[in-house]
């Protein structure tokens, strides 16, 4: 069985990366802040800004971009990747974390592993498209994982994205349906928003239940209900609309 775990100078060079990630989140939350305050000291009139929506809407952006946790958040990064550890045998796949509980592959169940060229790693697909695991890039000995995957049986393909494609499909459009509730005033288009939003959180939440481990994974649990704000947001819009 071959192990792979963190190093403490892979540790730090991961830690210093998502430093600098966020960092950048934390100016562009800067940065949407200092736009919206110019445009109410220059340009009260602005339309947008005295949309009801828009102002809960800011604080959700400002909250994702915004870095938090300054102080403890290093440190729970290096638990974290201090944990990892990939371990691959003749019969099996096996992941743990921190974060994450032990998730484990038979070697029959793997269809195949994609090295997806804008990903972070080893993506190991089954037959349910929902049921994956990551090897990540960043682990030691990670350039030796391809031969030990092949030796293993395991087919390693190269791919342009991460699985799967509707997952950031979905993205995209929710930030669309984001910026139609806060900057669209008619009616019609807005009543549009709601239906696609409605489809949306439905497809959204379809994926989360056809993931296995939807029950016994937190962050699936609460991805459960985060699959209804699109609804939420272009319900609010189209209601602030009717009733301004």
């Amino acid at each position: 069985m071959a192990v792979y775990k963190f190093t403490e100078q892979r540790i730090e060079e991961c830690v210093a990366k998502r430093k600098r990630i966020r960092n950048w989140f934390g100016v562009i939350a800067v940065l949407v802040l200092a736009a919206v305050g110019l445009l109410y000291f220059f340009f009260p009139g602005t339309l947008i800004l005295h949309v009801p929506i828009w102002g809960p809407l800011l604080g959700i952006l400002v909250t994702i971009f915004l870095p938090w946790n300054w102080k403890s958040w290093p440190d729970k990064v290096r638990r974290s990747l201090l944990q990892t550890s990939v371990e691959i045998s003749p019969s099996s796949v096996a992941t743990s974390g921190l974060s994450e509980f032990k998730r484990e592959f038979s070697i029959g169940e793997i269809l195949r592993a994609e090295d997806a060229k804008f990903g972070g790693g080893y993506y190991l697909r089954t037959s349910n498209r929902y049921r994956w695991i990551v090897i990540p890039r960043r682990i030691c000995g990670y350039d030796g994982i391809n031969q030990e995957l092949r030796t293993a049986g395991i087919r390693v393909v190269r791919t342009t994205i991460p699985p799967n494609w509707e997952e950031f499909a979905g993205m995209l459009l929710f930030g669309a349906i984001l910026i139609c509730s806060a900057a669209v005033h008619n009616i019609y288009l807005l009543s549009a928003n709601l239906f696609v939003a409605v489809l949306l959180s439905y497809g959204v939440f379809f994926v989360v239940n056809a993931n296995p481990d939807v029950k016994s994974h937190p962050m699936m649990r609460r991805a459960k209900f985060g699959a209804f704000l699109p609804a939420a947001f272009a319900a609010a819009g189209l209601w602030f609309a009717l009733h301004r």
